[in-house]
């Protein structure tokens, strides 16, 4: 084989370099050995050589510019209607391969928030209606009358005699076992030993502020035992309230338990203790509405005088009957307190020295037994017998004023 069959072509083949070509010998070499290099560098992967897309990169590329000019549309077409201002289209983004699309967008972006209002108007409603059906069992709604926001409010507690008119009825209607206090004042009224509220105690006389303390303890206690004790009211002697009666106070005390021993028209139990007969009566729940008011002021010697008006509404029905009537008691009571250390009363007892009761809703003919006997709505034409009319629930008078002496059995407006 000849030599020149190894060599590259020469001009006078077609080949670079040599004489006739129109590529310089170091062109020839240059190209020569980046050829070798770029064979060396494909036969290790061909890193660095570009690739054409495949036909799926470019579809999909086709597609994320095609979504791109849909959203820039979109927004472009927004814009228009709702002005300028808006921030410019975000590129399209896929959906994560976790989370998907959400589900407001999937519904056209609104539908989510007009679910959460509808929601929301829908609960809003439930608690309207809801407050008013349980407002009106209270008995704390006025519907159909004036002034019901204003009559179902509570009341203040009561620091001196009321002045004006007395309090109208929120709307009438006979009680109810459901509804004891319907037709009622006393509906707005506090309940129970908790209505019986103390003034401060402040040295009064030679009275300290912390013997007053204890005095008016001792008073709250004594009201509590004789007016609000569910066994004293179911008829059970008022042991608790004796207990509390200073035994200094020799004749007072002998009076009060001749009088329950023993009762007559002219000393009668009920002139301090509220009783009804548990065999055939009973409290409808378990409430006992309460208003009044207590006072200190100066008296002799020295001493201090406790001065309380309480009234106090009980609901009843009569055992196996579901009728029910309501009493009103009003009581007022004097309770002389001694300084400290005189050694003229006994600590932890009252020493009373004034009543005064009456009351509303009860038989005018009831024999003197020491007890209340009411009468119910099915047994009377009117509120009693041929005394002054009078409202019960009238405080701006004095007590025991107003033909309010219960031996007059006068005719309560309303109970």
């Amino acid at each position: 084989m000849s030599d020149r069959a190894s060599e590259p072509a020469g001009p006078a083949d077609g080949g670079a370099g040599g004489e006739g070509s129109s590529v310089p010998d170091g062109a020839w070499e240059a190209f020569q050995r980046e050829a070798e290099e770029s064979g060396r560098r494909g036969s290790a992967g061909a890193a660095g050589v570009p690739k054409e897309p495949s036909a799926r990169a470019r579809m999909v590329a086709a597609r994320l510019r095609e979504q791109d000019e849909a959203a820039a549309a979109a927004q472009r077409r927004g814009l228009g209607r709702r002005g300028k201002g808006k921030k410019p289209p975000e590129p399209w983004q896929p959906d994560g391969w976790r989370t998907g699309p959400a589900l407001y967008e999937r519904r056209g972006g609104g539908g989510w928030r007009q679910s959460r209002r509808v929601g929301l108007v829908f609960a809003v409603l439930c608690l309207l209606v809801g407050g008013l059906w349980f407002a009106d069992q209270r008995g704390h709604l006025n519907l159909g009358s004036p002034g019901s926001g204003a009559q179902g409010e509570p009341l203040a507690a009561e620091t001196g005699r009321p002045t004006g008119a007395p309090p109208t009825a929120a709307f009438s209607g006979l009680p109810t076992l459901e509804r004891p206090w319907a037709g009622s004042p006393a509906r707005r009224w506090d309940e129970g030993a908790d209505a019986i509220e103390l003034p401060a105690a402040e040295p009064v006389g030679d009275v300290s502020a912390a013997a007053l303390a204890d005095a008016l303890a001792d008073v709250k206690d004594f009201l509590v035992a004789s007016q609000l004790d569910r066994e004293t009211l179911h008829g059970a002697g008022p042991e608790r309230a004796l207990e509390l009666l200073d035994p200094k106070n020799a004749d007072h005390l002998r009076t009060v338990r001749e009088g329950l021993r023993a009762p007559s028209a002219g000393n009668d139990g009920s002139a301090l203790f509220t009783r009804f007969d548990g065999d055939e009566l009973r409290l409808v729940g378990d409430a006992v509405k309460v208003r009044g008011r207590i006072s200190v002021e100066e008296g002799e010697q020295g001493r201090a005088v406790v001065r309380t008006d309480h009234s106090f509404v009980y609901a009843l029905r009569r055992a196996g009957d579901d009728e029910v009537t309501r009493v009103v008691v009003r009581r007022a009571f004097a309770f002389d307190v001694a300084p400290a250390g005189w050694g003229t009363t006994t600590p932890g007892t009252v020493w009373v020295t004034e009543t005064i009761g009456e009351w509303a809703g009860v038989r005018c003919d009831a024999e003197a037994d020491g007890m209340l006997h009411p009468g119910f709505p099915s047994e009377r034409a009117d509120g009693g017998g041929d005394g002054p009319t009078r409202d019960p629930y009238d405080r701006s008078r004095e007590a025991g004023t107003g033909g309010a002496d219960p031996a007059a059995c006068g005719t309560a407006t309303r109970v």
